[in-house]
């Protein structure tokens, strides 16, 4: 009985959890026009709503360890992708996220590693370790730069 109770849990998550979603999109198209800070105050409604209902219905619990850690500026979290969770789950605990590292890190680089998947550095570990040793002896030495402004665009196809 208790994996039929979870199961619909479950269910009743998902299908509320889409339906609302869907609402935010429709009903908070119109912040995407306004000035960003009303745009994510309105995404970290969604999001805190998301969460809520997560906790009512099948009773997750998020604790957040080490927030006072977190900078004031720009800085990048890699989370474990693993669902949809963190596209949301998130979004409250940072002042203002951002997908676009180009925009927001602007020593942001790119590296290309042909052939390899999600696991490059199994992949091709000497390609890997020669990217990685590079970058901190480049920041090591004060000499990683910064990309040209004209590069930096707020578009993710880099078209203006």
């Amino acid at each position: 009985m208790t994996s039929v109770l979870a199961m619909a849990r479950s269910v009743l998550f998902n299908v509320l959890f889409f339906v609302t979603t869907t609402l935010f999109v429709v009903i908070g198209s119109p912040f995407l026009v306004l000035p960003r800070s009303w745009a994510m105050a309105a995404l970290k409604v969604h999001a805190r709503f998301e969460l809520f209902l997560l906790r009512l219905i099948v009773g997750t619990k998020i604790e957040v360890r080490g927030r006072e850690k977190i900078p004031d500026g720009p800085c990048l979290v890699a989370s474990k992708h693993q669902s949809a969770w963190e596209t949301f789950a998130l979004i409250p605990i940072f002042r203002d996220p951002a997908l676009l590292m180009k925009r927001e890190i602007a020593t942001a680089a790119l590296a290309v590693m042909p052939n390899c998947g999600h696991t490059i550095n199994l992949e091709d570990p000497d390609q890997f370790n020669r990217l990685v040793g590079d970058f901190i002896a480049q920041v090591e030495a004060g000499r990683w730069p910064k990309r040209d402004p004209r590069a930096m665009t707020a578009s993710i196809t880099g078209m203006r």
